[in-house]
C-alpha cells in the first residue's frame, strides 16, 4: 500500500515493512505523514499475523530527520512541535 503522504506499507507473510518515502526532505514527517503512520500502526497492531515490523526511510541521505517543521502552517520550533 502506498499513500500520497509519503508512507508505504507492505506485508510479506509475517513481515510488515513501513517506509517513510519523502527523501527530498530527508524523510521529515509532516502532519499528513504522521496521520498516515498512525493508521498504519493501528492496522499492524490489529493484525495477528504480523510478527516483525521493519521501519525504514527512502533515499540514501538519512533514515528520518524527525518532524517537518518547515511544512506549511507550522509555526513552532522543533521542540514545540
Amino acid at each position: 500500500m502506498s499513500s500520497d503522504h509519503g508512507i508505504r506499507y507492505e506485508l510479506d507473510g509475517h513481515v510488515a515493512r513501513v517506509t517513510i518515502d519523502r527523501p527530498k526532505v530527508m524523510n521529515a514527517v509532516d502532519r499528513a505523514a504522521h496521520l498516515e503512520l498512525r493508521q498504519v500502526w493501528a492496522q499492524i497492531e490489529n493484525d495477528p499475523d504480523v510478527r516483525v515490523v521493519v521501519l525504514t526511510g527512502a533515499g540514501d541521505r538519512s533514515f528520518c530527520v524527525g518532524a517537518d517543521v518547515s511544512a506549511a502552517g507550522v509555526d513552532k520550533t522543533g521542540m514545540e512541535y
